[in-house]
């Protein structure tokens, strides 16, 4: 009997240490130097519509927008660069690929949408490493947006 409980004290035992070990885990971790420097959430939020602001009325890139449900679009790219960035957020959208299927982007409309995203990013004061340490994250994107 006294081995029975042993076996059990020690299952106990494991189960409690594989428990707390998950609950840190869970533990709000603290975000990344970069979503510190992207001014965390409303940094973000404030350049998403700032990106928007200066995409919308460009003739490169509007009509691609045109049939986008844009508040959904604002949710979904600031959670993108959020969880990018190396903050708390997790990107509940549609893998890239998937989202610019049938949209055709080519070079020339990528190209314009990085440069109004540096436009909106200077116009957030971001310095140009904080700049460049983001595109160079969305830069692996190239390949499922592009219609080579």
């Amino acid at each position: 009997m006294r081995a029975y409980f042993r076996g059990v004290s020690l299952i106990v035992v494991v189960w409690l240490a594989v428990f707390l070990a998950g609950c840190q885990g869970v533990a709000k971790r603290q975000p990344d130097a970069l979503f510190v420097a992207l001014g965390g959430e409303p940094g973000l939020r404030a350049l998403v519509d700032e990106f928007i602001a200066v995409s919308a009325p460009d003739p490169r890139v509007a009509p691609t927008f045109a049939h986008t449900e844009m508040r959904r679009f604002r949710q979904k790219f600031y959670e993108h660069l959020c969880e990018l960035s190396g903050g708390p957020c997790v990107y509940s959208g549609d893998p890239m690929a998937e989202v610019h299927r049938g949209l055709n982007i080519n070079e020339m409309q990528f190209n314009a949408v990085v440069e109004n995203l540096q436009i909106a990013m200077a116009r957030q004061d971001y310095s140009q490493p904080t700049q460049n340490r983001l595109l160079a994250l969305l830069a692996p994107f190239h390949g499922d947006i592009v219609v080579e």
